[in-house]
């Protein structure tokens, strides 16, 4: 597991990382958007999954995610049981789909 505290942090860590099997990321992050990051890593990753976690949920920004980096999403606040499902669904679609 990598972890990151900042959307900049995130994109040089992944830069200097081997295999990423999905990014989980908040949607609002400093320096860098988990939406610009996302996009960032998707370039250099072309099967990289996504999973938005956000508390702030703008109509645009998730159908523009949904669309442009088939992501998923899960809303705050969330169990850890919730998290753990969402996670493992977004890595058996990820798996499925190699």
């Amino acid at each position: 597991m990598l972890e990151a505290r900042t959307g900049a942090e995130g994109l040089k860590i992944a830069g200097e990382a081997g295999e990423i099997d999905l990014l989980l990321a908040d949607m609002l992050l400093p320096e860098l958007s988990g939406f610009d990051l996302a996009e960032q890593l998707r370039e250099q990753r072309p099967g990289l999954k996504i999973l938005f976690v956000t508390g702030y949920i703008e109509g645009d920004i998730v159908q523009r995610s949904i669309q442009e980096l088939g992501a998923s999403f899960l809303d705050k606040p969330f169990s850890p049981t919730a998290l753990l499902q969402r996670v493992r669904e977004s890595v058996r679609t990820a798996k499925a789909g190699a």
